[in-house]
């Protein structure tokens, strides 16, 4: 038998990031780094009523890490 989940979800195709994992997958630094990021307005992030939890979508980083990008040509 199995239990049914109750409440909202993601949809499976879309899941959020911890400040966690955006610090060691993505910025490769500390959550420090990430929080002042997010404390310049740089980094969207979701936070759920009532916790201190931030999370991050995907779609946002690859956004800004695309924006931000600095392409150096052999020369």
């Amino acid at each position: 038998m199995s239990k049914e989940k109750t409440g909202a979800t993601a949809p499976a195709s879309k899941r959020y990031l911890t400040l966690g994992e955006v610090a060691d997958e993505w910025f490769r630094s500390s959550a420090w780094t990430v929080r002042r990021a997010v404390d310049r307005g740089e980094l969207p992030f979701v936070r759920l009523p009532g916790t201190r939890r931030m999370l991050f979508d995907p779609a946002d980083l690859e956004r800004i890490f695309g924006e931000n990008r600095v392409d150096v040509t052999a020369g």
